[in-house]
């Protein structure tokens, strides 16, 4: 059985868990040719678009909010090493997945754009309410204006990135939560502005 580590351990275990799964793996994402250079969180990041600076401590449970419910949707979640400080987002995940209806096709997906060149993991990609396509980004902190633009990179990942209802599903550590859709008919605006905000990330790069 895997684990959600407590927020001491969370750093040692994800590394080496990543280890074991680059060393598991038969196929890369990317190729030697078209390496991309920046992820979508590293893009806003650098363009100054994310909200940061954020709480110490935000990033490890963030870190520990995915991984618990990644391993609860795959069914490898040893419940009784759940760490009482994420309990409550868990517990929240769970009630979104049981009152949307929500089937997962694809679960913390690495992608890369063979075009722009830049690679982004999606939290999940599947159905809600039996027939809504969904692309959904899971969060544990603050609700951002940005997350419109994170969601339409990951988006665009993927084939047919119109055809996805873009959700931002915030978690709450008291069980709760509140799912934000953003507009489709943004998507393409959406879009736009992350290439923007990538051209400036890259200048930033070779530059400052």
């Amino acid at each position: 059985m895997r684990s959600a580590m407590t927020m001491v351990g969370i750093i040692v275990w994800v590394e080496a868990l990543l280890g074991k799964r680059l060393a598991s793996q038969t196929v890369t994402p990317f190729t030697p040719y078209s390496l991309p250079k920046l992820s979508v969180t590293q893009v806003l990041d650098l363009a100054g678009l994310s909200g940061g600076p954020w709480p110490e401590g935000s990033a490890a449970r963030g870190t520990a909010v995915h991984l618990a419910t990644e391993y609860d949707d795959i069914g490898d979640l040893d419940e009784l090493s759940v760490d009482p400080a994420i309990a409550g987002y868990l517990d929240g995940w769970r009630r979104f997945v049981l009152e949307s209806r929500y089937v997962g096709r694809l679960i913390e997906h690495r992608a890369y754009h063979p075009t722009y060149l830049y690679a982004g993991t999606i939290d999940r990609e599947g159905y809600i309410d039996g027939s809504k396509h969904v692309l959904i980004d899971i969060k544990s902190g603050v609700e951002q204006p940005s997350h419109a633009i994170q969601l339409a990179a990951y988006a665009f990942l993927l084939d047919g990135p119109h055809r996805y209802e873009r959700l931002a599903v915030h978690l709450r550590p008291d069980g709760s939560y509140r799912a934000r859709t953003f507009d489709r008919m943004k998507l393409a605006g959406d879009f736009a502005l992350f290439v923007s905000a990538l051209n400036v990330a890259r200048w930033k790069q070779e530059n400052i």
